[in-house]
């Protein structure tokens, strides 16, 4: 299953009619909100085995942009499988320590070109994770 966060209408738009036009609403779930929001998360089925986030290069480009991003890839932690990746595109490389994001193994760094840079992370082996937004605690 794929589920893809678009907060504009009109992109949001596309990807609803790309999926019903390849007949994939089946797999294929376009959810209209903010990918960064608390509220994107509800619709997502775990187990999760890959997350891309790609924000906008100017929200990333501040430190509250960057610490948003954050708080969404540690609130999507708990949805992963025991083994899967999540994927940040970024303009600029975000090595650790400054990279590093609680409950995950990384960055793994990869450039392409002068301005795109990919940041590849791993569910930390060992460490429990918090429960999914909304779940019981055990």
């Amino acid at each position: 299953r794929v589920f893809m966060v678009e907060k504009d209408r009109d992109v949001f738009s596309h990807l609803k009619h790309n999926t019903e036009a390849l007949r994939a609403t089946d797999r294929a779930f376009p959810i209209l909100g903010d990918a960064l929001g608390e509220t994107a998360l509800a619709a997502v089925v775990p187990p999760v085995q890959l997350v891309f986030f790609d924000p906008p290069f100017d929200l990333a480009s501040t430190e509250k942009g960057l610490e948003r991003i954050d708080a969404q890839m540690r609130r999507v932690r708990p949805l992963f499988a025991e083994r899967g990746f999540l994927v940040l595109r970024l303009p600029f490389d975000r090595p650790a320590p400054d990279g590093a994001v609680e409950g995950y193994d990384g960055p793994e760094l990869h450039a392409y070109g002068d301005q795109q840079r990919i940041h590849l992370y791993a569910p930390a082996r060992g460490r429990a994770a918090a429960a999914p937004p909304g779940a019981a605690a055990p």
